[in-house]
């Protein structure tokens, strides 16, 4: 059985061949949140100036286990690939990604976990954030959506395109700051959630009682746990419910908020890790911590 190198190998000369010169096939290997490696395959065509990377990995993972022949592999990789193909970025060019000026406005922020990050944050422009890490990106709309719902790519704002603009972490985090101050929120009563899913799924609805808890994220539901750097939502979600808040970090995408009367910190830590241990992968965990939001002072810690 090949081992992951040669197997890589077998899959880019297939690809080669089916693509007969109508584009070019690249391999790349991509540092992804909290040190994971992985490494997929791009395809680009004329005219065209972004392209989605497939990982190589579920694929061996296939293979290795009897599941999956190269063949299949090469097949399913290029078919995906090829329905990509013309959902390129709007207004995206190489002479735009250099000028601050014009892409100052699709500034975003969002969290990365600071100690399983460090490879990554000697790169890239950064604040911490008590266990955590804000760093920058710039949003990109995709014209068409893709088939797992993405409406956007994003860039991570590195070092050496920070020198380039000229502006520090600073500026970047004002300007993040702004941007995240002119879009919606998503605040919902996870009862609802359970509810819709349900009704989508068919299933029969059962009288469920209300638990307390809410969902927080942006309209994307990508990197929407960001919102714990939203200090005017979170002070008017704590008004709103008359309490402090505990925040549970489900994900780099969502937070999980409660009213923080009569809850003990430390289960809901543990329920935390369970979540992180096997609901997720490696590098959507954003934390293992439960944070407390304080109505009077809109501050916020760690909790447990």
């Amino acid at each position: 059985m090949m081992n992951f190198e040669e197997y890589t190998e077998q899959v880019m000369k297939g690809l080669e061949e089916l693509a007969a010169g109508s584009c070019q096939v690249r391999l790349q290997e991509k540092l992804k949140n909290n040190g994971v490696k992985q490494t997929g395959v791009t395809v680009l065509w004329e005219g065209e100036n972004v392209s989605p990377i497939i990982y190589l990995d579920p694929f061996y993972q296939e293979y290795k286990y009897g599941n999956g022949t190269i063949s299949d592999a090469v097949e399913s990789i290029y078919e995906t690939l090829e329905k990509h193909s013309g959902k390129t970025m709007e207004s995206l060019n190489v002479s735009d990604i250099k000028v601050w000026d014009k892409m100052k406005d699709r500034i975003h922020a969002k969290l990365i976990n600071a100690d399983l990050n460090q490879e990554l944050l000697e790169n890239v422009p950064h604040r911490l954030v008590l266990d955590l890490a804000e760093v920058y990106y710039v949003k990109v709309g995709v014209l068409g959506a893709m088939e797992d719902g993405t409406s956007f790519g994003s860039i991570l704002v590195t070092n050496a395109q920070a020198e380039l603009w000229d502006v520090d972490e600073e500026m970047l985090h004002t300007q993040a700051g702004v941007c995240m101050e002119s879009e919606q929120v998503e605040f919902v009563n996870m009862m609802e959630i359970i509810r819709q899913i349900r009704l989508d799924q068919h299933l029969e609805m059962e009288d469920m009682e209300d638990t307390g808890m809410y969902v927080l994220t942006n309209p994307e539901k990508l990197y929407g746990a960001a919102e714990l750097l939203n200090e005017k939502v979170l002070s008017d979600i704590a008004e709103d419910l008359q309490d402090d808040l505990l925040l549970l970090p489900s994900s780099i995408h969502e937070l999980i908020i409660l009213r923080a009367e009569d809850r003990e910190c430390r289960e809901l830590a543990d329920m935390v890790q369970e979540v992180n241990d096997t609901n997720l992968s490696p590098d959507e965990i954003l934390s293992y911590h439960v944070y407390c939001f304080d109505r009077s002072t809109r501050k916020l810690s760690i909790a447990a």
